[in-house]
């Protein structure tokens, strides 16, 4: 038998593959070449020593690289650019140092910068107060990521963010599948001589139903209660109020399968279950429709209220339905 949702309702189930996110430290790929002068050496204005000496450059002094012409190397120094011969230069690589990807806050207004060699350009800047994650340094900068931005920032401008990580939800399990069977196959009406639940599968699914009155034959029109299992527990039961207040001989029998089916989702006498009841009795005579989300031990799910129907869902094997109505 189908599951029976006569919904007008435009249902929208996004099946989506989750992948467990874990803090790693991602391999650096920047680089900065940096040169230092070997010995007292001039910055000419050519490549060629022939060109004019502008400026003489002490021993051991770092030069900004900004390219390179043969031999010789255009550097910056003292606000004023040239060529020095490489063979005056010592040349130093230096790798950037991933870091674990982190929460740090800027300082001040701060400007972020595409790289953090002389070629460096201004891209955006940030207010006080924004939170980055920085995930890697090198020469005195941070790489950030801003939303979809990225770039550097000069490490004196960020402070690590002291905000603790949230801590996790502690979820309460749901009732195992074959228990939350068992219960419901099992409950024997305290008003009518009979069990409540009746078990069905088809296509290898299993469901769950109740019915207001028993008949030889059941019948959809007495139908009341209407749930659904996924692989490990029960994911779904609805109420189909309509008929309950259209048979009120049939009442006592409706409302003791509220209160036993929704036991077969966290099992009887659990304080999520009373929540659920709570959630039914509070909406149970509802005029609006609406999709309310709700967190049951935990556990993420809707409620769902729907001409004349009251439904509990929870995820399906791990997918829960995005409804709009």
């Amino acid at each position: 038998m189908n599951k029976i949702m006569t919904y007008v309702i435009a249902l929208m189930i996004v099946l989506a593959t989750l992948t467990p996110i874990t803090s790693t430290v991602e391999a650096a790929t920047t680089t900065l070449t940096s040169y230092q002068t070997k010995t007292a050496v001039y910055l000419r204005s050519t490549a060629s020593y022939k060109g004019k000496q502008l400026i003489l450059i002490p021993k051991q002094k770092g030069v900004t690289y900004v390219a390179k012409k043969g031999s010789w190397v255009q550097v910056r120094y003292a606000n004023r650019t040239g060529y020095v011969n490489e063979q005056s230069l010592t040349r130093k690589v230096q790798k950037g140092v991933a870091l674990k990807p982190t929460p740090y806050v800027t300082q001040r207004q701060v400007i972020v910068y595409s790289r953090v060699d002389a070629h460096k350009k201004q891209v955006f800047t940030l207010k006080k107060g924004t939170t980055v994650t920085v995930n890697e340094q090198l020469a005195g900068y941070y790489k950030i990521r801003y939303g979809n931005k990225t770039g550097w920032v000069a490490l004196k401008d960020m402070k690590k963010s002291t905000i603790a990580a949230p801590k996790p939800i502690k979820k309460t399990p749901f009732l195992p599948k074959q228990q939350s069977i068992a219960y419901l196959k099992n409950y024997k009406s305290n008003t009518e001589n009979r069990f409540l639940f009746t078990i069905k599968s088809e296509h290898g699914h299993q469901f769950v139903n109740s019915h207001l009155f028993q008949t030889t034959v059941p019948m959809d029109e007495y139908l009341f209660v209407i749930g659904g299992y996924d692989k490990s527990k029960l994911s779904s039961l609805m109420f189909v109020r309509s008929r309950y207040d259209k048979y009120p001989t049939g009442q006592a029998a409706g409302d003791e399968a509220v209160h036993a089916g929704l036991a077969g989702f966290f099992g009887e006498g659990t304080k999520e279950t009373e929540a659920l009841r709570k959630l039914y009795a509070q909406h149970k005579n509802f005029t609006k429709n609406e999709v309310i989300p709700i967190t049951i031990g935990g556990q993420k799910g809707i409620l769902l209220l729907w001409e004349k129907r009251i439904e509990f869902i929870f995820d399906y094997d791990g997918d829960l339905p995005i409804i709009r109505i």
